[in-house]
């Protein structure tokens, strides 16, 4: 293989890995990224997530969040589980989790500076 084509190669994959590094977490994941909706609009997000220990077993089905923008730069969200627990003696039980409640302000705008930041306080009611 010549090296002009090794180097192509490895920049092709370079480039399809950056590309979806970029695409970042969102919405239900741990990170986030620094934009906010639009003005009037909804964005709804549903996953399932699940959490496995020796005792017992919990799924939420679905986790939703949901995230309304306010204004051009301030986005309110809420973030609610509906919770299913299987128990080690097959016990089981079902009930909604703990809202997490949040505002997020975009106080850089990447249209302006080239980057956006956002701050992103939260809290469990």
């Amino acid at each position: 293989m010549s090296q002009l084509r090794k180097i192509s190669l490895a920049l092709i994959y370079i480039l399809q890995f950056s590309k979806i590094q970029a695409q970042g977490g969102g919405p239900p994941m741990l990170t986030d990224d620094p934009g906010t909706r639009d003005v009037g609009h909804w964005e709804i997000n549903t996953s399932v997530n699940s959490q496995l220990t020796k005792n017992s077993s919990k799924v939420a089905i679905p986790y939703v969040d949901a995230n309304y923008g306010a204004t051009s730069r301030v986005q309110l969200k809420i973030e609610a589980p509906f919770l299913i627990t299987f128990g080690s003696q097959q016990h089981s039980f079902s009930k909604f989790g703990d809202p997490l409640l949040g505002v997020k302000y975009r106080f850089m705008d990447e249209d302006k500076h080239f980057i956006s930041v956002s701050v992103y306080p939260q809290f469990f009611c």
